[in-house]
């Protein structure tokens, strides 16, 4: 047999909404907040590899070190990585220390949470 106090269930049940939706509402407002961070970040990144390698902007954020050369993604009719003329010496780990963005885990976790209360606040629903 199941729980009685339907009273109780209701009042629980609203309480648990409340609670996700504050969860939503909250993990909304943070993935904002350090969306904007993030991209602000990004931009300081791209530059400060640009000035290091030598490099133009634009191409800044999809390198990649490849056997000690630096090399770009192909944007013509194969998938390949191209090396830069001439070619420029990096070092891997240097190249990923540079390019970390500090705020990538958290806008994650934020979304992921958003995704969360959403997929909660659905289920609680049916």
């Amino acid at each position: 047999m199941g729980y009685q106090n339907t009273t109780e269930l209701l009042w629980l049940e609203r309480f648990f909404k409340l609670v996700l939706w504050i969860l939503l509402a909250t993990s909304v407002a943070m993935t904002i907040f350090y969306g904007a961070k993030f991209m602000s970040e990004k931009t300081v990144i791209e530059k400060r590899i640009s000035d290091t390698y030598k490099v133009p902007l634009e191409s800044a954020h999809s390198l990649q070190c490849y056997q000690g050369y630096l090399h770009y993604p192909n944007q013509g009719n194969f998938s390949g990585l191209l090396a830069f003329t001439p070619n420029i010496p990096c070092n891997a780990k240097e190249l990923s220390a540079l390019s970390s963005n500090q705020y990538s885990p958290w806008l994650k976790t934020y979304g992921l949470l958003s995704l969360v209360a959403i997929v909660l606040l659905r289920l609680m629903r049916t």
